[in-house]
């Protein structure tokens, strides 16, 4: 996740990370949920979710080293970004209304929740576009359908 430096540092204090993104820290160690508020819903990140944790052989016996997964940006030009990044969009589903130009957000259910006995399955993924969206602004079909009869001759 990225954002501001002056933002990421009061963050990283109120996450117990002090003025860092990394520090060593124990079993014992705690570390709060990090909530953000999108259109007046709260999604809440665990720790798990935000920060990663590894030992370091090198380092003595249940000290491990912990680091948040946030970022510094500088300026855009149009003002403060907040990037929620992959740690959000791994926490929560998100699901994108192009044409509406609206986002979903919703708790994402990942098969460690749904148990033992719960099928996954595979589904390959295909880039789409709507139609009518190619650069001349004309076509009447999606980007990913086999034009009929093989392929087009393309005008250069």
């Amino acid at each position: 996740m990225m954002g501001p430096q002056q933002d990421l540092d009061v963050l990283l204090r109120l996450l117990n990370f002090g003025n860092s993104t990394q520090i060593n820290c124990t079993d014992k160690s705690s570390f709060p949920t990090l909530g953000f508020v999108i259109a007046g819903k709260r999604f809440e990140m665990q720790p798990d979710d935000y920060m990663d944790r590894a030992h370091d052989p090198a380092s003595s016996p249940g000290v491990d080293s912990c680091w948040a997964h946030l970022m510094p940006i500088g300026d855009t030009g149009r003002g403060p970004i907040l990037v929620l990044g992959m740690p959000f969009l791994r926490t929560f589903y998100t699901a994108y209304d192009v044409q509406e130009k609206r986002i979903g957000i919703a708790t994402a259910r990942h098969a460690a929740d749904l148990g033992p006995t719960a099928a996954a399955a595979e589904e390959p993924l295909v880039g789409l576009r709507p139609a009518g969206d190619d650069i001349g602004g004309v076509t009447k079909e999606l980007s990913n359908r086999k034009p009929k009869g093989g392929l087009r001759a393309s005008k250069a």
